[in-house]
């Protein structure tokens, strides 16, 4: 009987020890759980300077007043308990480039885009103040993330590379001149044939709500074969916001 009654109190005695190693085991897949934040919505918006990279002479941009403009709304899906995520979304850009030379974009008979003196489209040979071509493109973004702290995102360092691809539209040209002692604006609204389609490389670095980015196109500006000049390619760099 006694020993009976050891043999249960010697295998009653290691239960406590048990149950409390199931109870920590339990309470460190919860905790590894909670690592793991739920995706989110983002809205980025950036602005800086645009340049064009092999442009002929007589689109030389004056740079400080060529912007770039761009919003994007990211859903962000962080790779489990990694410091990766996953973001991708729609969004809108803008590029509006100011011409040093005053020329600007129409198209010759052969329906060819050619760069001309902004003067020469006027009877009387007006002032011409600056010339400038904006594009607007909707774009799909699509990155991939290093967040130091997955769990707090707005207050931690950052550094991202990605891609995009975008559809351009309502291209312009915008010509500011004087005449008879009055600041007038000629807009011509036309696609010059600029491409359709434009895709790139977004990169960007940063901490919490700000960051630096940089944007390269692998695309000409415009239509192959389509331009009596040196087709360029674009380029932006600049800030960014998330105010979301």
């Amino acid at each position: 009987m006694k020993r009976s009654v050891l043999i249960l109190l010697l295998l009653i005695a290691p239960a406590p020890i048990w149950a409390q190693e199931v109870e920590q085991h339990n309470a460190e897949i919860a905790s590894e759980h909670k690592k793991i934040p739920p995706h989110y919505g983002s809205l980025l918006v950036g602005g800086g300077l645009c340049f064009l990279i092999g442009a002929p002479s007589a689109m030389e941009l004056a740079h400080l007043y060529s912007q770039a403009f761009s919003g994007h709304f990211y859903y962000n899906i962080p790779i489990k308990h990694y410091p990766f995520t996953v973001s991708i979304g729609p969004g809108m850009g803008l590029e509006d480039y100011q011409l040093t030379s005053n020329h600007t974009l129409t198209r010759d008979p052969s329906r060819e885009t050619i760069l001309t003196p902004a003067k020469s489209l006027f009877n009387n040979r007006p002032e011409i103040k600056y010339a400038r071509m904006a594009v607007k493109y909707v774009e799909l973004v699509a990155e991939l993330r290093f967040q130091a702290n997955q769990q707090e995102p707005l207050n931690s360092f950052f550094i991202a590379i990605g891609g995009s691809l975008g559809m351009r539209y309502s291209p312009s040209t915008t010509i500011y001149h004087e005449e008879d002692s009055e600041q007038k604006t000629r807009i011509t609204r036309e696609s010059f044939n600029i491409n359709k389609l434009r895709y790139g490389l977004i990169a960007r670095i940063g901490w919490g709500r700000f960051g630096a980015f940089y944007t390269q196109t692998f695309s000409h500006l415009f239509r192959a074969n389509k331009v009596k000049f040196q087709n360029p390619m674009s380029a932006s760099a600049g800030i960014s916001l998330s105010i979301l």
